[in-house]
């Protein structure tokens, strides 16, 4: 096996991004390659790419020195393969993230190489909607975010970076500036007008499904059935749209 180093995110996301669409969820910490173009990482980002002798791609990994290393699911001759690479070039980084069992399998792994302990911070799961039970929405209506929106959506991200305690660098502004832009931003607004809850459509997180992220509700607005209603309408695009699953 060897390693093949790029110099460019922009040309390792170019090159891999169809691998990534294709394997989906289980390259899950590959997949959070644009979340550094956010947070001003993308210059300091060192793209890895684990081959075989035949040139198949075994795992793709990126390191933030300054926040985390990034990879996707790989057995354990691969990450043995990653953790020498990566202790002879002398890489660290102070966090990991990656699907499981990969993620504790690469911390034994490293742990023994450098005798360094990680600690279990947070753990996620993915929940896979194939199919939509009609409910009764909550009083308002769906609409795609503006600009006028912007203010109180960054105040909404922030928020929900310190609900979610992710403990990673971030930059609200830049990323709801982005996002904004894409159109990938909704609310939920009541019928007096109020804005009480928001989130994010991404139609093609890989090519079969769709993601609903960034949900939120200001503590003032929750258990009234709002986040239910967002949540349920964007997620009935995704599978109008035809995706097979929807990510949540």
């Amino acid at each position: 096996m060897k390693i093949k180093e790029y110099d460019s995110p922009q040309q390792f996301a170019a090159e891999y991004a169809q691998r990534w669409l294709a394997t989906g969820v289980a390259d899950g910490g590959a997949l959070n390659l644009e979340r550094f173009s956010t947070n001003g990482a993308l210059e300091r980002l060192i793209c890895l790419a684990v081959v075989a002798d035949a040139d198949q791609v075994c795992q793709t990994a990126f390191v933030d020195p300054a926040d985390q290393i990034c990879f996707s699911r790989a057995s354990r001759a691969v990450l043995q393969h990653l953790v020498d690479y990566l202790c002879a070039h002398e890489i660290t980084f102070p966090g990991i993230f990656a699907p499981q069992p990969s993620s504790s399998e690469f911390v034994a792994l490293y742990g023994a190489a450098t005798g360094r302990i990680f600690t279990l911070v947070k753990q996620l799961n993915h929940f896979e909607l194939t199919r939509l039970a009609p409910i009764n929405l909550a009083a308002g209506h769906l609409r795609q975010a503006t600009s006028a929106d912007l203010d109180l959506l960054i105040q909404h991200n922030i928020a929900f970076q310190q609900d979610a305690n992710t403990k990673r660098p971030f930059a609200p502004e830049k990323s709801v500036t982005s996002e904004l832009a894409k159109g990938s931003l909704y609310v939920w607004e009541r019928p007096d007008g109020e804005i009480v809850s928001s989130g994010r459509i991404i139609p093609d997180k890989t090519a079969r499904s769709g993601e609903v992220s960034w949900i939120y509700t200001p503590a003032a607005y929750r258990r009234q059935g709002y986040a239910t209603a967002l949540t349920y309408l964007l997620s009935k695009q995704l599978l109008d749209l035809g995706k097979a699953a929807c990510f949540l």
